[in-house]
């Protein structure tokens, strides 16, 4: 077994054809519908499970649950966290070209619908933002964190449940009302090119020794 193939892991087929389908299928929705009706679906079919599920789960894109996954990677070897630091690092970099050079004056749902005279149903407890919708940060993140963590896990059942989680995420954005479906569409691809332009750079590296050793060898802790 190559260095390389001992920590990046084999993509499950199944899982590869199911998200191709995925993006197809978004990518359908996105030309043959108009720029709210997906929002104006979630907001007509809300219910008060939906909305503590949303409202909770919307916070997996957090930027701060970085933090602690940067710390398992670390923890497991230098390949894992710096394959996860430079996707993070690119992620911001695209999501923060969009939002603050490319389209900063990009309304969101709130905005937008007030502009046409047309309520939406908010949940309460959510602060909901005006500007800045182009891409959606949180759904970057997400799929950073997913694609990431897909790599490296070998259980195909468990890249299931990061790429589910991802796209759960992304939902949550449209639902909760601070995004559109684009927005959610654009951060998704973010995150996977992100990843992929991380995986590039480290998988030339993965023969060093050095970078082959975690926290977990400076501590001398057992892992798990």
């Amino acid at each position: 077994m190559t260095a390389q193939n001992k920590y990046f892991q084999p993509i499950n087929t199944s899982l590869m054809g199911w998200a191709t389908l995925f993006f197809m299928a978004f990518t359908l929705l996105l030309l043959f519908s108009a720029k709210g009706d997906v929002v104006l679906w979630f907001t007509h079919h809300q219910t008060s499970s939906l909305n503590v599920f949303f409202k909770y789960i919307t916070h997996v894109g957090d930027g701060f649950v970085l933090i602690p996954l940067a710390l398992v990677m670390l923890y497991r070897s230098w390949i894992h966290f710096l394959t996860l630091l430079i996707a993070v690092i690119f992620q911001t970099l695209f999501v923060q070209l969009g939002k603050q050079l490319l389209f900063p004056s990009t309304v969101r749902p709130r905005l937008f619908f007030e502009e046409q005279g047309i309520a939406l149903n908010f949940i309460e407890g959510i602060e909901v933002h005006g500007f800045h919708s182009f891409p959606s940060g949180h759904t970057a993140v997400a799929f950073t964190m997913a694609a990431i963590l897909i790599m490296f896990t070998k259980n195909a059942s468990m890249q299931w449940f990061w790429f589910i989680l991802a796209i759960l995420v992304g939902m949550s954005r449209v639902y909760i009302h601070q995004h559109f479906a684009m927005d959610v569409f654009a951060g998704s691809i973010i995150g996977i090119l992100s990843a992929y332009i991380a995986f590039s750079i480290i998988k030339s590296k993965t023969h060093k020794i050095q970078l082959h050793k975690g926290l977990k060898d400076y501590l001398r802790i057992s892992p798990f």
